[in-house]
C-alpha cells in the first residue's frame, strides 16, 4: 500500500541510478524547509549542496479582503476558526473535526476545499452531532479566499505528514490570525509561537491550542503581522539571486 516501497524496489535501482549520476552536476537545491533538507539528506542526496529558502508571501494577497460573508455572520457571537486547503487523508482535517467535539457551542468552524475525503468528513461531523459548529463551504474561487482569512478569527492547519512549506500559513498571518498548527514539517517551521503547535492526530491537544490562541488572540495577532515580514518578496528573492550569483 506504499508507493514509495514500489518505487524503491522497481525504479530506484533503474531509472534512480540515472537520476543520482545526473544530480551530481547540480550545484546547489533549494529546499522549502528544515524538515524538507532533513528528509533530502537522509534519503536521497546526502552528499549534495543543499540551501533552506522558504516561501514568499504574495504582497497583493489581502488588497482585495472584504468584511462580509453571509456564512460568518450568521455566527458573528462566536470564535471563528478556518481550515483552508485540499481535503485528502494527509491534511489531517478529520482530527480537527474531532476537536471540536472537545470545544465549547460558542466555536465555530469553517472548512473551505475539497477533495477525495470530503464525503467522509460530511459524515464524521453529521456522526458527531457537530453540523451546528461546523460549515463546510466547498470549493471557494481563488479571489474569494482573502474574504474567508478576514472574516475568521483562528486559523487551523492540523496536518499529518511533514509538508513542506504550508503556503496558507503566509496568507492567514497576513491576515492578522493566530495559527494553530501541527508541529510535523514546514508549517511548524513558520509559526512563532510553539505554544499552537500539537502532535498530529491529537484532537484533544489541538483543541487545547485553539483555546490558547482564542485566550491571546490579539498579541498573537500583532506578532504574526510582524514575523511573516520575514517572507516577503523583499526578504526572499535576494536569497534565491545570491544562489546564481
Amino acid at each position: 500500500n506504499n508507493p514509495y516501497e514500489w518505487y524503491k524496489k522497481i525504479s530506484l535501482g533503474t531509472s534512480g541510478k540515472i537520476m543520482n549520476r545526473m544530480i551530481r552536476d547540480i550545484s546547489y537545491f533549494i529546499a522549502l524547509s528544515e524538515c524538507v533538507k532533513r528528509i533530502y539528506e537522509e534519503n536521497l542526496l546526502p552528499d549534495s549542496e543543499i540551501r533552506v529558502i522558504p516561501n514568499m508571501y504574495n504582497p497583493t494577497f489581502t488588497d482585495s479582503q472584504m468584511r462580509t460573508l453571509t456564512q460568518f455572520e450568521d455566527v458573528s457571537d462566536k470564535t471563528r476558526l478556518l481550515y483552508v486547503g485540499s481535503l485528502r487523508e494527509t491534511k489531517g482535517v478529520e482530527y480537527l473535526i474531532r476537536s471540536v467535539a472537545h470545544l465549547s457551542k460558542e466555536y465555530h468552524l469553517f472548512i473551505a476545499g475539497s477533495g477525495g475525503n470530503e464525503k467522509r468528513l460530511r459524515s464524521l461531523a453529521e456522526e458527531m452531532r457537530l453540523t451546528d459548529q461546523i460549515t463546510f463551504l466547498g470549493q471557494v474561487p481563488h479571489e474569494s479566499v482573502p474574504s474567508l482569512y478576514a472574516n475568521a478569527e483562528i486559523f487551523v492547519h492540523p496536518g499529518i505528514w511533514p509538508e513542506p512549506f504550508g503556503r496558507t500559513i503566509l496568507e492567514a498571518m497576513q491576515s492578522g490570525l493566530p495559527v494553530v498548527a501541527t508541529n510535523r514539517g514546514g508549517p511548524a517551521e513558520v509559526i512563532p509561537q510553539d505554544e499552537l503547535l500539537c502532535k498530529p492526530r491529537d484532537p484533544r491537544s489541538l483543541s487545547r491550542k485553539i483555546k490558547i490562541a482564542a485566550e491571546k488572540r490579539d498579541e498573537i495577532s500583532n506578532t504574526n503581522l510582524r514575523a511573516v515580514e520575514e517572507y516577503s518578496p523583499s526578504s526572499i528573492v535576494p536569497q534565491i539571486i545570491s544562489i546564481y550569483d
